[in-house]
């Protein structure tokens, strides 16, 4: 199950016209790089449960749905 900060970040990624990084959503929500990297990881093990495809994250881009 996700939490609010899950919810948050999918939704912040699901809305954006482009890809954001780990940097933007750290800096939107104000929560440090690691706990933005915990909460995608958490998502994606929540999509594989639900047989969804993962989160992927480009170095150069950012972060894909």
């Amino acid at each position: 199950m996700l939490d609010y900060k899950d919810y948050f970040i999918l939704n912040l990624l699901i809305r954006s016209y482009q890809p954001l990084t780990v940097d933007d959503l750290a800096s939107l929500m104000k929560v440090s790089r690691r706990k933005v990297y915990y909460s995608i990881n958490h998502i994606n093990d929540y999509f594989e449960t639900l047989g969804i495809d993962k989160i992927h994250s480009d170095r150069d881009l950012g972060i894909l749905l």
